[in-house]
């Protein structure tokens, strides 16, 4: 089988992605929060880098969380 070619892109997307634990939403403080505000969390959570920065786009921080 040949090696399937994997575009410059798609790998720098898949090594930026980020992956939410469940034991987050077992958390107290978070169970607190309406369904919404636990949405935009895991959100902004998958969005950020390394780093835990991320472009200050309010829009696409909408568009991209809430469809």
């Amino acid at each position: 089988m040949s090696k399937a070619c994997i575009s410059s892109v798609f790998q720098r997307q898949m090594e930026q992605m980020r992956n939410i634990k469940n034991l987050i939403f077992d958390n107290d403080a978070m169970g607190e929060l309406p369904p919404l505000a636990r949405l935009l969390f895991a959100g902004l959570w998958t969005m950020v880098d390394d780093k835990r920065r991320m472009e200050d786009n309010h829009r696409k921080m909408k568009k991209v969380i809430m469809g």
